[in-house]
């Protein structure tokens, strides 16, 4: 008969495998669960930065055409801050989806991929930036873009 003591240990020598199996198991599973969301993000994503740029291109023609018209040459009209400060909102959300993504096309798969997993930074830029296309729909309406 085996010793209680021994018996004892090979119980907790178990259970100690059995905890580390079930913590790699749900790292795994969370592993997986982000990676099937991603997808999802990176759409989400890749159409407001594909809003943000046409909302630029936008307010960038505007800016041109302003600066070319009789009233900013004549008159010296300023530009509406709430241009500027569109422009500039925009300016700052991309700092910070630049601060996420990977700084160069490594061939290391984790660091391309490590971005993709910071979820919450990708939601609030993907928010900043839709705000910032009501905005910009808000200032054309009211300049007569």
């Amino acid at each position: 008969m085996a010793d209680p003591i021994s018996i004892f240990g090979a119980a907790a020598g178990a259970v100690q495998i059995a905890d580390t199996a079930l913590r790699l198991s749900r790292k795994a599973y969370g592993f997986l669960c982000e990676v099937k969301d991603a997808k999802k993000d990176i759409v989400t994503l890749r159409d407001a930065l594909r809003d943000a740029e046409s909302n630029v291109r936008s307010l960038r023609n505007y800016i041109d055409e302003f600066a070319r018209s009789r009233n900013a040459t004549v008159e010296f009209e300023v530009l509406p801050s709430t241009i500027t400060e569109s422009i500039q909102g925009f300016r700052d959300d991309l700092n910070i989806l630049a601060a996420i993504l990977p700084v160069d096309l490594s061939p290391n798969l984790a660091k391309k991929i490590k971005w993709v997993f910071d979820k919450k930074k990708i939601k609030d830029v993907t928010k900043r930036l839709d705000r910032r296309k009501i905005d910009v729909i808000q200032i054309t309406n009211s300049v007569g873009m």
